[in-house]
Protein backbone atom coordinates (compact mmCIF):
# COMPACT_ATOMS: atom_id res chain seq x y z
CA UNK A 1 0.00 0.00 0.00
CA UNK A 2 2.65 2.52 1.03
CA UNK A 3 5.84 2.18 -0.97
CA UNK A 4 8.04 4.75 0.76
CA UNK A 5 7.13 6.24 4.14
CA UNK A 6 7.62 9.97 4.53
CA UNK A 7 10.39 11.16 6.82
CA UNK A 8 9.26 14.02 9.03
CA UNK A 9 11.07 15.49 12.01
CA UNK A 10 8.98 17.09 14.75
CA UNK A 11 9.63 19.39 17.72
CA UNK A 12 7.67 19.10 20.95
CA UNK A 13 7.77 21.70 23.72
CA UNK A 14 8.03 19.99 27.11
CA UNK A 15 4.97 20.54 29.34
CA UNK A 16 2.89 21.88 26.41
CA UNK A 17 0.17 20.06 24.50
CA UNK A 18 1.15 18.79 21.05
CA UNK A 19 -1.01 17.76 18.13
CA UNK A 20 -0.88 17.43 14.40
CA UNK A 21 -3.72 16.95 11.96
CA UNK A 22 -2.77 14.36 9.37
CA UNK A 23 -4.29 13.81 5.94
CA UNK A 24 -3.54 10.25 4.86
CA UNK A 25 -3.17 9.99 1.10
CA UNK A 26 -2.63 7.29 -1.49
CA UNK A 27 0.80 5.65 -1.94
CA UNK A 28 3.76 7.85 -2.61
CA UNK A 29 1.88 11.06 -1.85
CA UNK A 30 2.09 11.82 1.90
CA UNK A 31 2.93 15.48 1.24
CA UNK A 32 -0.41 16.97 0.27
CA UNK A 33 -0.76 16.24 -3.46
CA UNK A 34 -2.33 12.77 -3.45
CA UNK A 35 -5.84 11.40 -3.19
CA UNK A 36 -7.25 10.93 0.34
CA UNK A 37 -7.22 7.32 1.51
CA UNK A 38 -10.57 6.08 2.85
CA UNK A 39 -9.63 4.87 6.35
CA UNK A 40 -12.94 3.16 7.09
CA UNK A 41 -12.00 -0.05 8.92
CA UNK A 42 -8.38 1.06 9.41
CA UNK A 43 -6.66 1.96 12.68
CA UNK A 44 -3.48 3.84 13.53
CA UNK A 45 -0.78 3.78 16.18
CA UNK A 46 1.96 6.31 16.87
CA UNK A 47 4.73 6.33 19.46
CA UNK A 48 7.95 8.08 20.42
CA UNK A 49 10.85 5.81 21.29
CA UNK A 50 14.50 6.42 22.15
CA UNK A 51 15.57 5.24 18.70
CA UNK A 52 14.07 3.40 15.72
CA UNK A 53 12.92 -0.12 16.46
CA UNK A 54 10.12 -1.70 18.44
CA UNK A 55 12.44 -2.91 21.19
CA UNK A 56 13.88 0.48 22.11
CA UNK A 57 12.58 2.29 25.21
CA UNK A 58 9.03 3.65 24.82
CA UNK A 59 8.97 7.35 25.70
CA UNK A 60 5.24 7.94 25.09
CA UNK A 61 2.32 7.02 22.87
CA UNK A 62 0.17 9.50 20.95
CA UNK A 63 -3.62 9.55 21.30
CA UNK A 64 -5.27 9.09 17.90
CA UNK A 65 -8.57 10.79 17.01
CA UNK A 66 -10.28 9.82 13.75
CA UNK A 67 -11.63 13.11 12.42
CA UNK A 68 -12.93 12.09 8.96
CA UNK A 69 -12.32 8.44 8.10
CA UNK A 70 -13.69 8.62 4.55
CA UNK A 71 -11.31 11.48 3.69
CA UNK A 72 -8.26 10.09 5.50
CA UNK A 73 -8.10 12.67 8.30
CA UNK A 74 -6.87 11.93 11.80
CA UNK A 75 -5.22 13.81 14.64
CA UNK A 76 -2.48 12.51 16.89
CA UNK A 77 -1.87 14.34 20.15
CA UNK A 78 -0.05 14.44 23.47
CA UNK A 79 -1.30 16.23 26.59
CA UNK A 80 0.83 18.74 28.48
CA UNK A 81 1.02 16.18 31.29
CA UNK A 82 2.50 13.63 28.90
CA UNK A 83 5.03 16.03 27.35
CA UNK A 84 5.91 17.33 30.82
CA UNK A 85 6.96 13.82 31.78
CA UNK A 86 9.39 13.46 28.87
CA UNK A 87 12.93 13.87 30.15
CA UNK A 88 14.64 12.80 26.97
CA UNK A 89 15.98 15.53 24.69
CA UNK A 90 15.59 13.49 21.50
CA UNK A 91 13.67 10.50 20.23
CA UNK A 92 12.18 8.84 17.18
CA UNK A 93 8.50 8.81 16.17
CA UNK A 94 6.44 6.92 13.65
CA UNK A 95 2.86 6.57 12.48
CA UNK A 96 1.70 3.06 11.64
CA UNK A 97 -1.54 2.48 9.71
CA UNK A 98 -3.19 -0.90 10.20
CA UNK A 99 -5.39 -2.18 7.36
CA UNK A 100 -8.76 -3.84 7.98
CA UNK A 101 -6.92 -7.16 7.37
CA UNK A 102 -4.47 -6.38 10.18
CA UNK A 103 -1.48 -5.55 7.95
CA UNK A 104 0.69 -2.70 9.32
CA UNK A 105 2.10 0.03 7.07
CA UNK A 106 4.70 2.60 8.11
CA UNK A 107 3.35 5.96 6.91
CA UNK A 108 5.58 8.52 8.69
CA UNK A 109 8.77 8.36 10.70
CA UNK A 110 11.44 10.75 11.86
CA UNK A 111 13.38 12.31 14.67
CA UNK A 112 11.85 14.14 17.62
CA UNK A 113 13.42 17.08 19.41
CA UNK A 114 12.08 17.87 22.87
CA UNK A 115 12.44 21.57 23.67
CA UNK A 116 12.54 22.46 27.38
CA UNK A 117 10.80 25.54 28.70
CA UNK A 118 13.43 27.93 30.04
CA UNK A 119 11.22 30.43 31.84
CA UNK A 120 9.62 29.10 35.00
CA UNK A 121 5.90 29.57 35.58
Amino acid sequence: MIDTPAKLGIEIIRASPYSDIISIETPGEPTGSGVPLNLTGWSAKSQIRERPGSRSVLICEFSITYDDMENGKLTRSLTSGTTGGIWHSRGWHDLILISPEGEPFLYWHGDVKIIPMTTGI
